[in-house]
């Protein structure tokens, strides 16, 4: 079985939780083009804005956990508890990155070329018809930084998951592009409807055919999470037993650094995502 082939099986086995994404994906689209016409909407945006990312978030930690294949199960809850800032904070960290870099390109061309708008007219511009590769550009970065991000936080660990799943994403580069294909589809259909509607119909309320591209994008990045933390936990696997048979080749003299690295283990678990107790005999 091709690893695509499982992820689409995996999300389509809990299809629910794409009606669930793709429904409070709609709901943030619509309260932002109604606070964009009336400022009054501003408040309530943003509300339904923060809803809209915890339920994303929550829904990644239950991918992910589909992906594991564990017994133990987390709640929807808990994950999106556990999860909220690091994932926040993670996606703040690679859209600095991609958009500082499309900044610095678009400053290099208006110097170099000197067009007649103004600087500012120039960004904004620049901004509104880059939207889409920079889209792109996170998918690719955060491909496998965000399962990764998620297996830290699960175990307690710390980890730089932009710099290790950018490393991942070189090793396992047949996998890779196959997922990226599926991104790489969502942001061509949204290129294509952006391209047709102008800048214009940009902030406009969301209408059918762009409510089916935010249903398939749900569906495509669920699928794309799944195929990326099956690789990330593959990966972890891999590590795990090379420490272990690094471990089983240590001599009694290391006795005293093995209890040492299990109390440095108890300290890192001790934040991490546990499953709730089972009931009591």
């Amino acid at each position: 079985m091709t690893l695509l082939r499982e992820s689409f099986g995996g999300i389509n086995a809990r299809f629910h939780l794409v009606g669930l994404y793709a429904t409070s994906a709609v709901l943030s689209r619509i309260s932002f083009a109604l606070a964009v016409e009336n400022p009054e909407w501003a408040l309530p945006a943003g509300i339904v804005l923060v809803i809209y990312s915890g339920v994303g978030f929550g829904i990644s930690g239950l991918v992910f956990q589909e992906a594991s294949r564990r017994r133990e199960r987390i709640p929807f809850g808990r994950y999106v508890r556990a999860l909220f800032l690091p994932l926040l904070w993670l996606w703040l960290k690679a859209s600095l990155i991609v958009s500082g870099l499309v900044a610095f390109g678009a400053a290099l061309y208006f110097v170099a070329v000197r067009p007649p708008a103004s600087f500012e007219e120039f960004l904004t511009a620049t901004g509104v018809w880059a939207a889409q590769p920079v889209e792109l550009a996170m998918d690719i970065l955060l491909l496998y930084a965000w399962p990764l991000c998620i297996l830290s936080r699960e175990r307690g660990e710390r980890r730089a998951p932009i710099r290790e799943g950018w490393r991942l994403l070189r090793l396992r580069a047949a996998d890779s592009l196959r997922l990226l294909l599926l991104p790489a589809l969502v942001v061509s259909l949204k290129g294509g409807l952006a391209y047709a509607r102008g800048v214009k119909g940009e902030n406009a309320p969301p209408d059918v055919p762009e409510v089916l591209i935010i249903f398939a994008g749900c569906y495509l990045e669920l699928v794309a999470l799944y195929g990326a933390a099956r690789v990330v936990l593959e990966r972890a696997t891999a590590e795990g037993r090379d420490g272990r048979d690094a471990g089983d080749s240590r001599g009694a003299g290391d006795d005293r650094a093995a209890d040492d690295d299990r109390d440095a283990d108890d300290g890192r678990d001790a934040g991490a995502i546990r499953p709730p107790p089972g009931p009591r005999a």
